[in-house]
This record gives C-alpha cells, sequence and structure tokens, in this order.
C-alpha cells in the first residue's frame, strides 16, 4: 500500500474514533442523567392556536417577541410573583422538548405566596377563547392553612379589573384535600373581596364554592387542563355587566364543570394592558376584562418548597385536547345553579349529572415478567398521605398518619402465589401493626412492623388467580404522645408473585 492511500485510511479511521467516542459520550449522558429528557415532538396543538408557550426558549423575564419569554410576548402577559416565590425555566421536568417552567413557593408560618404566569392580551381580543396548560405534581402536597379562615392552593384563575381600579379573582381553580390525602379541583367564585354580585342573575355579592367528586389531581405524571371562557357583556348605559357569560373546565378530556349565564368579569370598556399591543382593538365591543393564570399560589402548603411545573400552554379558539381537536363527550356534567353559598362551604354544590362511564380500574406499574406485578404505595387511596422518599421504589411512599385501611385495584394476568408487603414505621412505645387483606380475605393478621430507618419485605403465602382483585392495607395501632413520640405506618408497594 502506497504511504499516500496508507495516510488517507489511517485519517479516515481516526474520524471514524473521533465521532464513535463522541456518540458513546452523548448516549451515555442522556441515559445516566437523572433529569428527564423527551426528544422534541409536535404537541398537537389546534390549528387555531393564538398564542403558546413550549418554554423552549429557556426564558420568562425579557420582554419581546421572537426568541424571548413567550408569557411576555408582544407584552401581553407576564410573570408576578408575591412573598415567597419564583418561576423559572428548568430542565429536570418536560411534557415535551427539554424545558418547561417550574413554579416554586415557601410557606414557612402559613405565609401566603403565589408566582402566576399571565395572559391578557388573547382575552382582550377574543370573546371565547380555550385556555390550556399541561401541570406536573411531583410529590403529593397538603395543605396546611386553618380552613376556618383559608387555606387554598389556586391553580388558575381568570382575574378581572373594574374602570375603579380593582383586580380581583372572579373565578379560580382551586385544590382541595379529597378525604384521601389527594387533592382534587374546585371552582370559587367571587373570593378575594370581588365587589360583583353572581355569579348568576339574583346571587349576591361574596364568594362561592363549587365542587366536583369525578377525579382526583395525579402526582408523578402530567394532567391537561382546558378552560373554555366565553366572556359576558357589559352594558354601557348603566354599567352594569350581563349574565351572559359561559365558563367550562375539562381534565384530561373529561369535563368536570359547566356554567351558563353567568357574569365572568367587572364592566370595562377601556384599555388597561396597552391598546399598542391589542389587535382587534382592546376597546372590547362586550365591555369586559379578562386575565388568565396558571399559578402555584397558596397560603400554606407542605412540605415546602412546593414546586410544580406547567408546559405546552395554549390559547386558541377551539378545544385542545390531550390529542384530539374537537370537544370531548363530558362523562359527568356539573352545572351551576344560581342558588348562592353565602359562606366557604361545598355545599349547596351545582346539580351532578352523571352518565353512564366504564369503571376505572387502575393499571399496575409493568415488570419484567408477567407473573410478577406490583402496586406503588402512593396509588392506595383512602388514609394516609403520600410522602416523597428516594429510598422508595417509585421515590414516594404512602404514611399512615392515624389508624385507617388504604385499598387499591390491581389486575393479575396469571396466578400468583406470594404476596410480599414492602414497609416500615416510626415506632412510638410499640410497633406499628397492620392488616392485608386481598378481595377481603385477610393475608396477614395484624402484623408487627419491626423496622424503622429502613425498607423491610414481609412475604405471605395467598393463591391469587388471574383477574381483577382488591387489595387493602391497614394501620391498626396509631399511637401518639405529644413530645415524646409519634407511631407511623409507611407503605412502599405491595408485590405479587
Amino acid at each position: 500500500m502506497s504511504r499516500k492511500v496508507q495516510y488517507k485510511f489511517n485519517k479516515f479511521g481516526i474520524y471514524l474514533t473521533v465521532a464513535a467516542v463522541v456518540a458513546v459520550f452523548v448516549f451515555t449522558f442522556l441515559v445516566s442523567s437523572k433529569q428527564t429528557y423527551q426528544i422534541k415532538r409536535p404537541i398537537s396543538y389546534a390549528s387555531d392556536v393564538i398564542w403558546s408557550a413550549g418554554h423552549e426558549t429557556g426564558d420568562l423575564n425579557s420582554v419581546g417577541d421572537v426568541g424571548s419569554s413567550e408569557w411576555q410576548k408582544n407584552q401581553g402577559g407576564g410573570e408576578y410573583n408575591s412573598g415567597n416565590a419564583d418561576a423559572a425555566i428548568t430542565t429536570e421536568m418536560a411534557h415535551t422538548g427539554f424545558r418547561s417552567a417550574k413554579l416554586t413557593i415557601s410557606t414557612p408560618n402559613n405565609t401566603t405566596s403565589g408566582t402566576r404566569l399571565f395572559r391578557w392580551k388573547e382575552a382582550n381580543s377574543y370573546r371565547s377563547l380555550y385556555y390550556s396548560a399541561w401541570v406536573y405534581f411531583p410529590v403529593q402536597y397538603s395543605l396546611t392553612h386553618d380552613p376556618g379562615s383559608g387555606q387554598f392552593l389556586n391553580l388558575m384563575q381568570f382575574k378581572s379589573k373594574s374602570m375603579g381600579g380593582r383586580n380581583d379573582p372572579i373565578w379560580g381553580f382551586y385544590l382541595q384535600n379529597d378525604g384521601s390525602g389527594k387533592f382534587k379541583i374546585q371552582v370559587g367564585w367571587g373570593w378575594g373581596g370581588v365587589t360583583l354580585a353572581g355569579p348568576n342573575e339574583g346571587n349576591p355579592v361574596g364568594g362561592k364554592w363549587y365542587s366536583q367528586a369525578i377525579t382526583s389531581i395525579p402526582v408523578g405524571r402530567w394532567v391537561h387542563l382546558v378552560a373554555y371562557l366565553k366572556q359576558s357583556t357589559g352594558n354601557t348605559s348603566n354599567q352594569t355587566v350581563n349574565f351572559d357569560g359561559q365558563l367550562k373546565f375539562w381534565q384530561d378530556d373529561t369535563l368536570l364543570f359547566e356554567f351558563n349565564n353567568i357574569r365572568t368579569g367587572y364592566y370595562n370598556n377601556t384599555t388597561y394592558q396597552g391598546s399598542s399591543n391589542c389587535n382587534p382593538p382592546c376597546d372590547s365591543p362586550w365591555n369586559t376584562s379578562s386575565q388568565w393564570s396558571v399559578n402555584n399560589y397558596s397560603d400554606g402548603i407542605s412540605p415546602y418548597p412546593a414546586s410544580i411545573y406547567v408546559d405546552d400552554a395554549s390559547i386558541s379558539q377551539s378545544y385542545e385536547g390531550t390529542g384530539v381537536t374537537t370537544s370531548p363527550t363530558p362523562t359527568a356534567v356539573l352545572t351551576a345553579t344560581s342558588t348562592p353559598i353565602p359562606t366557604k362551604t361545598p355545599t349547596p354544590t351545582p346539580t351532578l349529572r352523571p352518565t353512564p362511564t366504564p369503571t376505572r380500574i387502575p393499571t399496575p406499574i409493568p415488570l419484567p415478567t408477567p407473573t410478577v406485578l406490583l402496586l406503588e404505595g402512593e396509588s392506595f387511596t383512602g388514609t394516609g398521605v403520600i410522602k416523597s422518599d428516594l429510598t422508595a421504589s417509585g421515590r414516594a411512599s404512602l404514611k399512615y398518619p392515624w389508624t385507617g385501611t388504604a385499598k387499591a385495584g390491581v389486575n393479575i394476568s396469571a396466578a400468583t402465589s406470594k404476596v410480599y408487603i414492602t414497609a416500615k414505621q416510626d415506632y412510638c412505645q410499640g410497633n406499628a401493626k397492620m392488616t392485608v387483606k386481598v378481595d377481603g380475605v385477610t393475608v396477614a393478621d395484624n402484623v408487627e412492623i419491626s423496622n424503622s430507618t429502613s425498607w423491610v419485605d414481609y412475604t405471605y403465602t395467598a393463591a391469587i388467580n388471574p383477574g381483577y382483585h382488591q387489595v387493602s392495607v391497614a394501620f391498626n395501632n396509631d399511637r401518639y404522645v405529644s413530645g415524646v413520640c409519634d407511631r407511623n405506618l409507611y407503605l412502599d408497594k405491595v408485590t405479587f408473585r
């Protein structure tokens, strides 16, 4: 082989070697990284989206158009913080792409704090719009403020500014405890000092709550929230607001609320956010004002700092679903009534008109072999609260702070003969005791949990046939000695083999 040919061959080999090393490095980095990265795929936006935020620009603070903060684009919105709060772009989590907005608050001593991402330009320009965002809760939080004087977490809202200068949350989508340690969406009208009577004709001034029992907010996965707002109109002759608005709210394509013949904002026939940035003109022909925001805003939340993630937000003229662009058929509809609720209480609630729906059966987390099935403790409902725990199999566990039972359903595809309960305790003048049942049949009765520092598998023989089964784990003997100790049970997982 000539020296010239040999040189070219060696040079080509060096290029191949360098390229291979770079490829291995990049692959190893992506695989070993603890952060959640996803290949950017087009989010299924509706064809008539007029604004969106995928957070890939990596900026929440600059003002402008191309290459700057999507929330501040055209000076039509922005980030607003109060108390101990901040929002930032992060690569820790993403619905699509590599980035999302991370909204963080800290509420020591129940200090009210909030960070809010606003858009108002689109609401100034279009009377009827769909407002949507994907939201991710990394752990199960709990509300800590005294419910007698507050206790709220505002996740989404429509504020309105009056000609007299008030700027209030006319409609808000709040989180409330659902009784099983989880959050569910409730709708609030008129809280925060709103001076407008409503929402329906004949209702007095004052805050009102509307609840639902259809679904809870999931933890550890993205949830899609969509609100449809048709703004009510203002009467220029007497500067009053008509009862001709409409509000709907979906969670993961399930319609939770529908309010008709309502007021949606204060009377306002003036521009209040820069007339040069409105197209059509800001002096809307309907003469009311609205501002939409996604928030992490609470008067007490634990554990703190408390962060949620927001991604792929959009405002469009048609329904923006989880993968479809047409309005889904609701499984249940909660319609607001004209009956006022004068105090902070969930009754009277809007009339619930359920339609037949298939029973939702929890899907177990798949393991490498079909004869092994796993139920994470955080998938159980009933007694208990979900706690973040990096030593647990799913980085979270179910804590039983008091005596009670939690249940979960599982589909088993093959017969199993063993049940493994992975648990631990907080010791207090005696060990915690648990009882485990499958389909009401006792598998482990009043078993003592002897370990307090690490997870231990408690193994029991039980012949389980293929099919759907209900599993319950009960904490039998809570004990609390003030200033001394507090006995608790922790459930990491239930495994079938």
